[in-house]
Order: C-alpha cells, then sequence, then structure tokens
C-alpha cells in the first residue's frame, strides 16, 4: 500500500504594488492684480485642468490682504488647481495721483523677488523641464 499524497499548499503570489502615478506637470499662472484678469484666467485654467493632466498654481501679487471675492473663488477651484498669494508690496513711495496702470505694473515688478523665490522653492518639489 502506496502512502497517501500529501498536497503542500501555497499561497497566492501577490501582486506587486502598482508604480505611483507620475506627478503631472506643473503650469505656473502669474495674474496681474485684482479680479479683472484673475477670474478670465482661472476660467482659462479650469478648462486645460479638464482636457489635460496638469497641475495649475496662481501665484498672485499682492498690495495687502486678499479680498472677500477672491477667497471666495480660489477657494471654489478644483484639486488640481492651487494659489498662493505673494508677500504684500509697498506703494508709500508713490504719489496720490498715481494711476491704476502703474499700481499694477509696480505691483508685479516689485513681486519678482518674492516669485523668484516661490520658483526656488517650487523647484525642490516639482520637475523642471528646460
Amino acid at each position: 500500500m502506496e502512502a497517501p499524497k500529501q498536497e503542500t499548499v501555497t499561497a497566492p503570489a501577490r501582486a506587486p504594488a502598482p508604480a505611483p502615478l507620475p506627478k503631472p506637470p506643473m503650469v505656473v499662472m502669474l495674474p496681474s492684480p485684482g479680479m479683472g484678469h484673475l477670474i478670465p484666467m482661472i476660467e482659462f485654467a479650469k478648462r486645460i485642468s479638464l482636457h489635460q493632466n496638469l497641475e495649475i498654481i496662481f501665484l498672485i501679487p499682492t498690495e495687502g490682504p486678499p479680498s472677500k471675492a477672491q477667497i471666495t473663488v480660489l477657494q471654489s477651484l478644483p484639486n488640481s488647481i492651487s494659489h498662493t498669494f505673494l508677500p504684500p508690496v509697498s506703494f508709500t513711495d508713490l504719489p496720490p495721483n498715481t494711476k491704476i496702470e502703474t499700481y499694477i505694473s509696480l505691483a508685479v515688478l516689485r513681486s519678482l523677488p518674492s516669485l523668484r523665490e516661490t520658483f526656488h522653492s517650487l523647484s525642490f518639489f516639482t520637475r523642471l523641464d528646460r
């Protein structure tokens, strides 16, 4: 009489964990201060984020705290779109009759050091193509 065969039970092989998805490319958008350019740029960002796999960040120059309207619009953005307010710039050196166009141009110009610093910080977390 033959000895009964012993069956060896093996645990099912575990499938390897899927590789993490690469981070999508990042697009940085720099609107001029105020709502006039911010809203159309946000609408554009929403459209391209729907059709492309992109991460979009708005870097917003300021001269003071953001308005309630800005906060409301920016808080309603989809997860693929984020924002950062750059530190406020000062206009104390300008005369009282300075035109709005000058304020807008100088807000962007005077935000350049903060903008450079923000780009430098982003480069640690995002692959930059050259």
